[in-house]
C-alpha cells in the first residue's frame, strides 16, 4: 500500500506514464467505440475524465460527486459540472461494465 508521501513523490511520474499511455486520439476513439461519448459537444472529455478518475482519486480516494466536480474545474476551468450533471456519466459506465 503507498502512503500519501510516496504518492506526492511519484505523483509526476504516474502522471506521465498515464499521459504517455493514452492519446487524446485513442482516448476519443475508446469513448465512442464503448459509448462513454454519445455527442462531439460533451462538456466532459474523455482526457479530464481519465484524469479526474486516476490522478485525482489518487489523491484524495473519498472525494465526492461535488468535490470531482471542483477537482473536474481545477482541471479544466471551461467545463462547468454538477454532481447532478456528473452522475449520469457514472450510471453510463456501470451499464457498459456489465
Amino acid at each position: 500500500m503507498i502512503n500519501s508521501t510516496q504518492l506526492s513523490e511519484n505523483l509526476p511520474a504516474i502522471c506521465e506514464t498515464i499521459n504517455g499511455l493514452f492519446s487524446p486520439e485513442k482516448l476519443n476513439q475508446i469513448s465512442k467505440e464503448t459509448g462513454f461519448v454519445k455527442r462531439s459537444s460533451a462538456r466532459l472529455t474523455p482526457q479530464n475524465f481519465l484524469q479526474l478518475m486516476t490522478l485525482e482519486l489518487l489523491k484524495e480516494p473519498q472525494l465526492s460527486y461535488s468535490g470531482l466536480c471542483g477537482r473536474l474545474a481545477e482541471i479544466n476551468p471551461e467545463v462547468s459540472l454538477t454532481s447532478q450533471g456528473l452522475e449520469p456519466t457514472f450510471r453510463r459506465l456501470n451499464q457498459v461494465s456489465k
